[in-house]
Order: C-alpha cells, then sequence, then structure tokens
C-alpha cells in the first residue's frame, strides 16, 4: 500500500493536527500528532480517505497546525 511519510520538527509539546485537503479545498484525511520530548512527530498518510477508501491519482495539500500556527505543502499521488 502507498504511503507518505512525514517528519515534523514542531515548536512545542502540544498535540498538532495534520490536514490533507484535496484541490478543491475538501477535506480527505486528518489527524492528530504528539511530538516526542526533542518536539520530533512522525506522520504516515496512506493515500487514503476518511473512510479508508484509496484517493485517486493527483496532488493533495498537507496542512498542519499548531498552537495558532500553521504550515503547508503538497504531496503527489501516483497509482
Amino acid at each position: 500500500r502507498l504511503a507518505s511519510r512525514f517528519l515534523l520538527t514542531l515548536e512545542s509539546r502540544d498535540p498538532a493536527t495534520i490536514a490533507v485537503y484535496d484541490l478543491r479545498g475538501r477535506r480527505i484525511a486528518e489527524a492528530t500528532v504528539t511530538p516526542t520530548a526533542d518536539l520530533v512527530a512522525d506522520w504516515s498518510w496512506d493515500a487514503a480517505d476518511l473512510r479508508g477508501a484509496p484517493v485517486a491519482a493527483g496532488r493533495y495539500l498537507v496542512r498542519l497546525e499548531q498552537s495558532g500556527r500553521a504550515a503547508s505543502t503538497s504531496v503527489t499521488v501516483v497509482r
């Protein structure tokens, strides 16, 4: 099964929310991560939607939010 792995260095030990969106802005997947003592969090997305169904090939936006701050990147699913 496909997976994209994200190693995140966060600014605090507060939980962070990661959401994956399609290019129309629909939320496809979501998770909450809690960083370790060294402020690192590890998250993998299996290219599945909120119901567990595989997503279509294409580009997706990944947004991380923690303590009122946000960062984003994109990932491309190739089938």
